[in-house]
């Protein structure tokens, strides 16, 4: 209880918010940084190839669930390879209901013509349309 002596000033009452809500708000930095890291690697993937890759698996993460991990195999250069993507989800329901639809899809995949290991897989056309 606070004492009727105290003055409460609104800073008091954001650093409240802020020990109440660091969960929170670390959730939504780090999907900030996820999705700027993906959009640059798109963005630096504008001009490579595209080729049809398909989903293998997409499964929530062991130790954190609420990350799905998408592999994903391509042809390149009379080569297989595989990739994968991670995206990052509020809950873990969601995350398995986007990996279920996902898994065996058709996708596109972009690769680094020098070095064909290296790609970015772009979302599906439907993906954030209720799917997710």
């Amino acid at each position: 209880m606070i004492s009727p002596d105290v003055t409460l000033q609104p800073w008091h009452i954001w650093i409240w918010a802020a020990i109440k809500s660091w969960k929170l708000i670390a959730g939504f930095g780090w999907s900030a940084v996820v999705a700027w890291r993906y959009r640059d690697r798109l963005r630096r993937s504008n001009g490579w190839p595209m080729v049809w890759g398909e989903v293998h698996t997409a499964l929530p993460m062991p130790d954190n669930p609420r990350t799905l991990e998408v592999i994903y195999n391509y042809g390149a250069e009379g080569s297989f390879y595989a990739g994968t993507y991670h995206k990052l989800f509020l809950w873990r329901s969601k995350a398995e209901e986007f990996g279920s639809q996902l898994r065996g899809q058709k996708v596109e995949v972009f690769y680094n013509p020098h070095k064909p290991e290296e790609s970015v897989m772009k979302l599906p056309h439907w993906f954030g349309k209720g799917a997710a």
